[in-house]
C-alpha cells in the first residue's frame, strides 16, 4: 500500500501508511522477535514485560493499547456508563426494529388490499368494455337500419311528389282541353 501511495504521490496516504505500520505492525514485529529470541536462546525480555510493551507502552513501541480498568473506581464506572448507554440504545434499536417491522407487515397487508381492489376493478373494467362493445355493434346496426329506411322513405316521397305532379299535370290538360 505504501509503494502504490509512492508511486500516485499521494503524501497524505504516504504518511498514513507509516503511521499504520508505526503504530500497528511494529509492537506485532517486536513482540515476534522477543519469541523467536526466547526460543531460540531463552534470553530476551520475559512475557510480562513484552505484554507491557506490547499492550501499555513500552519505549519501543512509542504507545500502546490501554486496557480498561474495570476493578472500579472513574475508569470502573465510566465503563459501568457506556455499558448501560449501549444496552440502552441497543434496547431503542429492538423497539425501532419491532416498531419499524409493524409498519412493513401493515404496509404488505394494506398493499395486499390494494392489489385486490385493482384486481377487481380491472375484471369490472373488462365487463364494462364487453357491454360498451355489444352496444357499439347494436348502434352500428340501428344506425344502418335507420339510414335505408331513411333512404326508403324520401324514394317514397319522391314517387309521391312524381305522381302529384303527373296528377297535376293531367288536371291541368282536363281543363285545358
Amino acid at each position: 500500500m505504501e509503494t502504490i501511495a509512492g508511486e500516485e504521490n499521494n503524501t497524505f496516504q504516504l504518511q498514513e501508511c507509516r503511521m499504520r505500520v508505526e503504530r500497528e505492525v511494529t509492537p506485532l514485529m517486536n513482540e515476534v522477535q522477543g519469541a523467536l529470541r526466547e526460543k531460540d536462546g531463552g534470553g530476551g525480555m520475559d512475557v510480562e514485560q513484552r505484554r507491557n510493551e506490547l499492550f501499555a507502552g513500552g519505549s519501543n513501541s512509542g504507545g500502546g493499547y490501554a486496557s480498561p480498568n474495570l476493578d472500579g473506581g472513574e475508569t470502573g464506572d465510566m465503563m459501568q456508563s457506556l455499558i448501560r448507554d449501549s444496552d440502552d440504545l441497543l434496547s431503542e434499536s429492538r423497539a425501532l426494529c419491532a416498531e419499524s417491522e409493524e409498519i412493513g407487515s401493515g404496509t404488505l397487508g394494506t398493499m395486499g388490499m390494494q392489489r385486490e381492489q385493482l384486481t377487481n376493478a380491472s375484471d369490472y373494467l373488462r365487463g364494462a368494455r364487453g357491454t360498451v362493445d355489444q352496444a357499439r355493434g347494436l348502434l352500428q346496426d340501428m344506425n344502418r337500419k335507420a339510414l335505408r329506411n331513411k333512404r326508403f322513405l324520401y324514394c317514397v316521397i319522391a314517387v309521391l311528389i312524381l305522381a302529384n305532379l303527373l296528377v297535376l299535370i293531367a288536371v291541368i290538360k282536363k281543363h285545358t282541353k
